[in-house]
């Protein structure tokens, strides 16, 4: 049985994988498989890809520091969460208005829709 993948990121991604992780390029391969293949059948249980969840990381400082620890505690939970900054916080370009922000939060959610 053979698996001919003709793409050099493919290539460059299995060799890097492989040299972390000490094992043959094969190996590599199927564990990220398997890994990705469980991943994605636990989504679809659950509906994550019909409803993601969005935050913003940095609308108060507040919400900059608590943001990136409960997304984290929420993603090993198995739910996914998008962080994203409107425009004018978190080091982005442009001065935040109603509109502006308006336009981010449908542009971030638009991105998280499959």
């Amino acid at each position: 049985m053979s698996l001919n993948i003709k793409n050099e990121q493919t290539h460059r991604l299995a060799r890097e994988l492989a040299k972390l992780t000490g094992e043959n390029v094969t190996a590599a391969v199927t564990i990220a498989l398997q890994e990705r293949l469980e991943r994605v059948r636990r989504d679809k249980q659950i509906g994550l890809r019909a409803a993601p969840r969005c935050w913003s990381s940095t609308a108060t400082p507040e919400t900059a520091r608590s943001a990136p620890p409960l997304a984290a505690a929420l993603n090993k939970i198995g739910l996914a969460v998008q962080l994203f900054d409107y425009r004018g916080y978190g080091g982005n370009p442009g001065t935040p208005s109603e509109l502006g922000l308006q336009a981010d939060a449908r542009t971030t959610r638009a991105y998280l829709r499959p």
